[in-house]
């Protein structure tokens, strides 16, 4: 009967309650259990998918270490390689530099040399001329001598 007057009075009671206030006071303990286990379930799923989480940023913080550990040797190869062509094409700089140095020095060698040539043939020039007058003069005088007996 209790069950029908708390039915009536808008109270909802679970099967095999009884509308006693004993059983309500039960039944609200029972409800808040279930809502605590509920609340725990849900905290417990919660700190394993953190401990999960925590497990899978490790394994790829683990895997990023093993990499970075794995790819130092080649870059360093890498480094070493870049600064030995580094070193060799200033070298090679260097060299052309001194080539290009000493092809300057020997331009301009050249062309004291052709500055003196030109000179030599100028005074070839005029020691030549000066010889054909001497021997046209020296015809001259002999001419007058041989002419003159």
């Amino acid at each position: 009967m209790a069950s029908l007057a708390a039915a009536s009075a808008g109270e909802a009671t679970a099967p095999g309650e009884s509308g006693c206030p004993k059983a309500r006071a039960g039944s609200r303990i029972g409800t808040w259990f279930r809502s605590f286990r509920w609340t725990i379930g849900r905290r417990l799923i919660l700190a394993m998918l953190i401990t999960v989480s925590f497990g899978v940023i490790a394994r790829a913080t683990q895997v990023f270490r093993e990499n970075a550990i794995r790819t130092q040797a080649p870059v360093e190869q890498v480094t070493q390689g870049a600064r030995q062509v580094a070193t060799a094409a200033s070298q090679a700089s260097g060299a052309v530099g001194k080539v290009s140095d000493g092809s300057q020095s020997q331009l301009d060698a050249l062309r004291q040399a052709a500055a003196a040539l030109g000179q030599s043939a100028q005074a070839i020039s005029s020691v030549a001329q000066g010889t054909v007058e001497a021997s046209q003069k020296v015809r001259n005088a002999a001419e007058r001598v041989t002419g003159g007996r």
